[in-house]
């Protein structure tokens, strides 16, 4: 199945996920009653300030009370407690009457069920009735404030609110714009091999683990409990966290920051892996401290993912660019859940939906940049590979003329060979150091330039200066041999055309050796090269201007023989 087709399936998998939870969508219900006052206390003793209308939930002590009057819920009694989803050791539920006391029930996590629209958990009350005056909920060593600040009572029984399900479409359709990228990662890398795209792929795989886990579409679509849920968000949050932290110190470019402050990016990312997420698994024995020291030990991270930020975009770096745009939104979101987190202030808890619509900019705009960063990388490596085209070129070319020389001509061999060349002839000028004495270098470097154009005017030919005023040849196709020979015999009018004046002809021997497809392949480089030599040094002591060649063939064994032995052909000058 190809890309296409599969985010064409996840496309769909998105929109059916939406169409069912809006067919399931639940009728409009009460709002939830919220605490009208808070306090903290020591165990086993009660608050001794009580906070009504307070917006900070800063802990004072280990154990939280909340407070709900009956002056609340009027005629609509409460039937569930809900609260946001986080650790904590037990929860104590108390009604009071004008006689004290009516019931009290003991809770803990396991005794609470997860609910779909939104981070939130729920457990049945027993039957209030309409002598109560108020309802207590203490909470002993929670783990995160967001579990205090977000308790509420709800009289109907499928609780509604703080999330409907157009935000929950939402969310589906975040979940599955998500999963773009990390497909778009993989399928990169497999060609591209930069690091920088698994560790967008584990951070946005981060992302959408938190998406899912954080929104209750994890209920939804895998059943998971309030217990599993409490741990594998903040551990999917400080993931993605870390992920980004490498990302950032893979993406930018190699001038955009020193090595100092690369490795510090890399050490923030090291530093959530082993802190934050050690602290997202819920230790025991922290109570509220755990939560709020799970936060903070984001600050660090997001003081060096800022200050890198800003020194790469100060350095000119066009994917810092992208970075400061995508993640200037996740970062307010983040110092906001950091406040929150440790009990600064409160907000809805519908403000937590902004961290989803800063992660779908994040995606957007980073992809972007990844995008951009292909354009610079594949222009660089156009370039690096031009540059290796000229400086190869440059090494196997012959400057004088534009011959390939002999670096590499043994490697290539093999090639060659495979592309039908059967034939290899060596050729050298005769009398050239008198070409030389009598005309100058000069003249001798015309020479040599005017002999290699006559001998590569073949297109089944391929021609190599071996050095001084020695050529080598390789030939395939129809009658080689006779084609080898009338370039030989192309030297002197070539030359005579190109440098006038000279005292003689320019003539050429020649040692070629044919043989069978077959028997090329089988022969070594070296060997036929030495048996085109040893017949143009026979060419050149039967008196020059000459061609000795010989046909080898290759019979079953492997034994050589040869046929049309030592055969010469002579051009007068």
């Amino acid at each position: 199945m190809g890309l296409i087709g599969l985010l064409g399936r996840i496309t769909t998998l998105a929109l059916a996920l939406a169409v069912v939870m809006l067919a399931h969508a639940a009728p409009a219900t009460a709002a939830p009653i919220r605490p009208v006052c808070h306090g903290f206390a020591d165990p086993g003793a009660l608050p001794r300030e009580w906070s009504c209308g307070a917006t900070h939930w800063r802990p004072t002590a280990r154990v939280a009370w909340l407070r709900f009057d009956a002056a609340s819920w009027r005629d609509a009694p409460p039937r569930k407690l809900i609260l946001t989803i986080g650790r904590f050791d037990r929860a104590t539920v108390s009604a009071y009457g004008d006689r004290g006391v009516q019931w009290s029930r003991e809770l803990h996590l396991d005794d609470f069920t997860a609910l779909e629209n939104g981070p939130r958990m729920a457990v049945n009350l027993p039957a209030v009735s309409p002598q109560t005056k108020s309802i207590m909920v203490r909470i002993d060593h929670t783990w995160s404030i967001h579990t205090l600040s977000g308790t509420r009572l709800d009289a109907s029984d499928a609780p509604g609110e703080p999330w409907g399900y157009r935000a929950m479409v939402l969310l589906a359709m975040l979940a599955g714009l998500l999963c773009a990228p990390v497909i778009f990662d993989l399928a990169f890398y497999t060609a591209l091999r930069e690091r920088f795209l698994l560790w967008h792929a584990g951070m946005t795989t981060g992302m959408l683990t938190q998406t899912v886990m954080a929104s209750g579409l994890a209920v939804t679509l895998f059943g998971l409990t309030p217990v599993q849920l409490a741990v594998l968000s903040p551990l999917a949050f400080a993931v993605a966290v870390a992920a980004a932290a490498f990302f950032s110190a893979e993406f930018l470019e190699p001038d955009a920051l020193s090595p100092r402050m690369r490795l510090l990016l890399r050490l923030s990312g090291w530093w959530v892996l082993l802190v934050s997420c050690t602290l997202a698994l819920q230790p025991p024995g922290l109570g509220a401290l755990g939560g709020q020291t799970y936060h903070l030990s984001f600050l660090p991270t997001t003081l060096v993912f800022g200050t890198t930020m800003i020194l790469a975009v100060r350095s000119g770096s066009r994917a810092a660019r992208f970075q400061m745009a995508a993640w200037t939104p996740i970062l307010a979101c983040g110092f906001d859940r950091l406040f929150r987190g440790i009990g600064l202030y409160s907000l809805p808890m519908a403000a937590d939906q902004a961290i989803y619509l800063a992660m779908a900019l994040e995606v957007v705009i980073t992809m972007l940049g990844v995008a951009d960063r292909f354009i610079v990388l594949r222009g660089e490596r156009d370039r690096a590979n031009a540059r290796a085209q000229e400086l190869e070129a440059a090494i196997e070319r012959d400057p004088l003329t534009g011959l390939f020389n002999r670096h590499g001509i043994e490697d290539r061999f093999a090639a060659f060979r495979n592309a039908g060349f059967d034939t290899l002839a060596v050729v050298d000028l005769d009398h050239f150091k008198a070409v030389n004495d009598a005309m100058g270098h000069a003249a001798g470097d015309c020479v040599l330039a005017a002999a290699a154009a006559a001998l590569s005017d073949d297109p089944d030919l391929v021609a190599w200066r071996l050095g001084g005023e020695e050529f080598l040849l390789l030939l395939r196709g129809r009658n080689a041999t006779a084609r080898a020979e009338a370039r030989r015999q192309a030297i002197p009018g070539r030359v005579a055309a190109t440098i006038p004046g000279l005292p003689a002809p320019v003539t050429a021997s020649m040692g070629l050796v044919e043989m069978q497809r077959g028997s090329m392949l089988a022969t070594p480089y070296a060997e036929l090269y030495a048996r085109a030599d040893r017949l143009l040094y026979e060419a050149k002591h039967a008196g020059r201007n000459r061609t000795c060649s010989e046909k080898v063939t290759l019979f079953a064994g492997g034994d050589r023989r040869v046929a049309d032995r030592r055969r010469s052909a002579r051009q007068a000058a």
